[in-house]
């Protein structure tokens, strides 16, 4: 199978470690700042973006990546996509049913679920090995502790997080057994399948984010106020700007991601999350002033967020390790091979 690069895991992670704090950023100017208010219409531009990006950059004219020969199954294209645009719309409305703490929670039920899927769905070459679980752990056990936030919930809050869970982790996996049962890269498959991702994530868009599905049912559009129309909504420049420097770093963020997925699987992609999520945690309470936590919340946290690192980068010395394992494995039957070769052809000369 092809790769994108020879970046090593390391690498991609950091990749798109860094990339996503700067996305955060800006996705926090965007939302609390110049108070925009389509969540969902985001993302289906970070995708739309991600392909025509990705178009320019195959075209002839720049040759950065090549597009497969085959292409890729449109079944499980659209698939994916379905995986994926199900995948956001839920995480959104989990957010907004749920306390923040039960969000954070949920998100830290995608690592157990990213690592249980294989096993019930027989994909043998994503099961993580002992030592890659035992590190795992480790990451889920400080994510949690890191939480500060009050965790409440309800029946449907319950309902739409693990919703969210299973799709998540679902999406991650095929994203990562995808690149390898049609032999492409993490570059070909984003670029494949971020048009289908993107209109259906527009789709959602048009049912969530407007009055048209009131307004084809028959029932009373709410006021602007309760819920704004992306059709009438009054759009600034600076919006406008943000949304785009948003949509590039959006696409080196999905770029990072379907890399890491395609040379790992879903379970160090959780990892890199996990570990992520702590960092801007960190980062934004460096930065953005806060009210003083209680002692215990505090020291709670400060545990969680080292064991949560410490656990990622022992992952990733972990994954690292078996990449160079691997790659040393494959150039020695590389030498024996053409050892071999060379021996057969001056037998045949002899003879």
């Amino acid at each position: 199978m092809s790769h994108s690069g020879d970046m090593s895991i390391v690498g991609l992670i950091a990749t798109n470690i860094g990339v996503s704090v700067g996305l955060v950023a800006a996705n926090k100017i965007l939302f609390q700042t110049l108070s925009f208010p389509f969540v969902t219409l985001l993302s289906a531009a970070h995708f739309l973006s991600g392909f025509c990006f990705l178009s320019l950059a195959s075209s002839p004219r720049f040759g950065l990546f090549k597009t497969p020969d085959v292409p890729p199954n449109p079944y499980k294209l659209w698939i994916l996509a379905a995986a994926g645009a199900f995948s956001i719309v839920m995480n959104n409305y989990s957010l907004q049913v749920n306390s923040l703490g039960s969000a954070q929670i949920f998100k830290a039920a995608v690592l157990p679920a990213a690592m249980l899927l294989p096993l019930l769905q027989g994909a043998v070459d994503q099961i993580p090995t002992m030592n890659e679980t035992a590190a795992a752990i480790v990451v889920i056990i400080g994510s949690c502790m890191s939480i500060v936030s009050d965790v409440s919930t309800t029946f449907l809050g319950v309902i739409v997080g693990l919703t969210a869970v299973v799709t998540t982790a679902q999406f991650q996996m095929w994203s990562s057994t995808f690149q390898k049962s049609m032999n492409v890269n993490g570059t070909q498959l984003l670029h494949a399948s971020s048009l289908p991702q993107g209109t259906l994530t527009l789709l959602a868009s048009l049912l969530l984010e407007t009055h048209l599905f009131l307004k084809l049912g028959g029932g009373v559009s709410p006021t602007p106020s309760y819920k704004p129309d992306l059709f009438t909504y009054p759009f600034t420049y600076m919006q406008v700007g943000v949304c785009l420097s948003t949509c590039v770093l959006a696409v080196a963020l999905n770029w990072s991601s379907f890399s890491i997925l395609g040379k790992t699987n879903g379970v160090t992609m959780q990892v890199t999350t996990q570990a992520k999520t702590v960092i801007l945690i960190i980062i934004d309470f460096l930065i953005f002033p806060k009210p003083p936590m209680e002692f215990w919340k505090s020291v709670s946290f400060f545990i969680g967020s080292s064991t949560c690192i410490g656990g990622a980068i022992w992952y990733a010395y972990i994954k690292n390790k078996a990449s160079l394992a691997a790659k040393t494995v494959v150039k020695i039957n590389s030498e024996v091979n053409v050892e071999s070769d060379r021996l057969i052809e001056e037998k045949s000369e002899r003879k």
